[in-house]
């Protein structure tokens, strides 16, 4: 549990206390069982820093669809259920109503408040869709993100749920975890009149800069690399030698801040069977070193050809295609996926297939490099306004 998380729920507890017992979850954690497993570790901690805390006036740039408009605290006193969703993909479609079924009965009882979320992909047309294909319950569109950055909320569907208390008590739940968050929380008794309200998280942009500035000076390195060991299979071997400079025609993700991090290549292709069985393990690698490793996917094929790929198959890691192949042409590999490791210092530390790279190898040469620290957290991959 977080630092942040650890003060929001003890401020909320210490309030409570004047007019309502303590909730039964603010010195718990959420069930394992409840979690959503396709949220990795960095969408996870920008959920978990929202718990305990209010959400915020729904700013500018978020459409009601089909109603007038309304704030989360005209709600206090039910509990409430946000489900983050888009009409771009097939889960993202059937998020809101997969889980009003599980709740319909609490919200037909008047217990229950379901809010549909639709981020900002695909929000341009969001309104005709639910016109034509009315949602349960209350429909917000976010146009800009501001209200989805302040969440914690990206691109996969995401649930929460409010306490009748009006404070954020659990995200990032599967389905039937928000079923079972809701019949625990509805059996909390209604706040006071004159109860206090629990403290308005902090909107994100406040929230990255104070991470920013107090991010970590640049680490010493221990200097114990992994050994050289075995082959590298078709491809010259670049292991301890100088690394080929990153060549990128276009980038298909944010462009990376390279500076004292380690660098991930994957040389890899859309109609290579390996290179997408590979792209979960890749994705675990770049969401559990999110602040000292850089992952990039490298792609000879034409930018257009990645980008429809994209829509159908998540990658959480930054995506490149280089149909030169200038990379590809000093490590002379001849098949793919391949994989090659860079310190800060510009060494290839380890190379071969991106499926063998576990995180304990990754992780000594992170520890080795001393990269990471004085850069800032890397969770601005995951929010919609870009500053």
């Amino acid at each position: 549990m977080t630092p942040a998380r650890l003060l929001a729920l003890a401020t909320l507890a210490a309030a409570t206390t004047l007019t309502t017992p303590i909730p039964a979850t603010a010195d718990t954690d959420t069930p394992k069982a409840w979690l959503d497993t396709r949220l990795n570790g960095a969408e996870m901690d920008l959920l978990e820093d929202v718990i305990g805390y209010a959400p915020p006036a729904i700013p500018d740039g978020v459409e009601f669809a089909g109603e007038k408009p309304w704030s989360f605290a005209d709600h206090r006193g039910k509990v409430v259920v946000i489900q983050s969703w888009t009409r771009k993909t097939q889960s993202g479609r059937a998020a809101v109503n997969r889980v009003g079924m599980l709740v319909n009965e609490y919200v037909e009882s008047g217990d229950v408040v379901l809010v549909g979320l639709h981020t900002p992909d695909g929000a341009d047309e969001a309104a005709d869709y639910v016109e034509k294909k009315p949602q349960q319950g209350h429909t917000l569109i976010d146009t800009t993100g501001a209200l989805c950055d302040d969440l914690g909320i990206y691109d996969n569907p995401t649930s929460m749920v409010i306490g009748r208390d009006g404070a954020i008590r659990y995200a990032g739940l599967r389905y039937t975890g928000v079923r079972d968050a809701v019949r625990e929380l509805i059996d909390e008794p209604v706040p006071a009149d004159d109860a206090p309200a629990p403290e308005v998280v902090t909107p994100r942009s406040e929230r990255d800069s104070a991470s920013a500035g107090k991010s970590a000076p640049a680490r010493a390195g221990t200097g114990d690399y992994p050994p050289i060991t075995g082959n590298v299979g078709s491809a010259r071997d670049m292991r301890g030698k100088k690394a080929p400079t990153v060549a990128v025609e276009t980038w298909l993700t944010e462009e990376p801040s390279l500076a004292n991090k380690v660098i991930v290549v994957d040389f890899w292709a859309t109609w290579c069977g390996p290179c997408v069985a590979s792209i979960p393990h890749m994705n675990e690698l770049a969401a559990e070193f999110d602040d000292s490793v850089v992952v990039i996917g490298l792609s000879s094929e034409d930018a257009d050809t990645v980008r429809n790929f994209l829509k159908r198959k998540k990658m959480d890691y930054t995506v490149a295609v280089d149909p030169q192949r200038r990379m590809t042409g000093m490590v002379q590999n001849r098949g793919i996926p391949h994989g090659l490791v860079v310190s800060p210092d510009g060494i290839v530390r380890w190379q071969g297939h991106p499926a063998s790279l576990n995180a304990e190898t990754l992780g000594q040469i992170v520890e080795a490099s001393g990269a990471g620290g004085g850069s800032g957290s890397a969770s601005s991959r995951y929010r919609w306004v870009k500053e």
